[in-house]
């Protein structure tokens, strides 16, 4: 089924998105905010916009916010000082995307 397939898929993303937080716990705060020439500006810029992006596709896909994300207009870097508080927020949108994928899966099963 698609929608398992996908799971699968993004299984492998969440365990992708968990290497890279542990890997930048090990930032300076100077490394993590310091200006790139790919992404989109710093690190914890990138790791936001990511996150944000999961948070794009979770509505396009008919998913309700969780309750703390539903009143949030724009995702804002400064909200995100360090890695805990991204990956905070990744958890959040990734356990809210998880319900969603699990949902679907029975919705669709015959």
């Amino acid at each position: 089924m698609m929608i398992e397939a996908l799971n699968a898929i993004y299984d492998v993303d969440r365990r992708a998105t968990g290497r890279v937080h542990e890997t930048c716990e090990q930032l300076s705060n100077d490394q993590w905010l310091a200006p790139q020439t790919a992404g989109r500006g710093s690190i914890r810029d990138t790791l936001v916009h990511q996150v944000a992006g999961m948070r794009v596709s979770f509505i396009a896909w008919g998913g309700p916010l969780p309750p703390e994300e539903a009143t949030r207009k724009v995702v804002d870097p400064q909200d995100f000082p360090d890695v805990a508080a991204v990956r905070a927020y990744f958890r959040l949108m990734d356990g809210a995307f998880q319900a969603l994928i699990t949902q679907l899966i029975h919705h669709f099963k015959p």
